[in-house]
């Protein structure tokens, strides 16, 4: 697992990329050095909470999107534990077998009908 500085600076150029903001202006909507930023995108520097906050509202994100969670947390966060995921991982291989055979069905059907107009 990533630590968190690292994951914020990840996080933090891929938002900035999508957003195409460079980091002067992300530092001019912040009132902070641009030489932060860098700082903070290079992994050099670990933003305090209150920081993550500003950089968060001024890139209209939530907070926790610069937030490493676990895939336990995230599965909490998401309403489901790992009885559920495994439930729906079923479901899914289950849905993809029934999908398979009604497949094979209907080939088997077109074979038979191929079959019975060459008689």
């Amino acid at each position: 697992m990533k630590n968190k500085k690292s994951f914020f600076s990840e996080q933090l150029k891929k938002i900035m990329s999508e957003q195409d903001i460079t980091q002067q202006q992300l530092a001019k909507k912040l009132g902070v050095v641009q030489q932060m930023i860098s700082f903070w995108t290079t992994g050099n520097h670990s933003p305090n909470i209150k920081s993550i906050e500003k950089v968060a509202k001024a890139l209209n994100v939530p907070a926790n999107y610069f937030i490493e969670k676990t895939k336990s947390e995230q599965n909490t966060i998401n309403g489901l534990d790992e009885k559920d995921i495994k439930i729906l991982q079923l479901e899914k291989e289950n849905f993809r077998l029934e999908k398979e055979i009604v497949k094979l069905q209907k080939e088997n059907l077109e074979l038979k009908i191929k079959l019975a107009k060459n008689k």
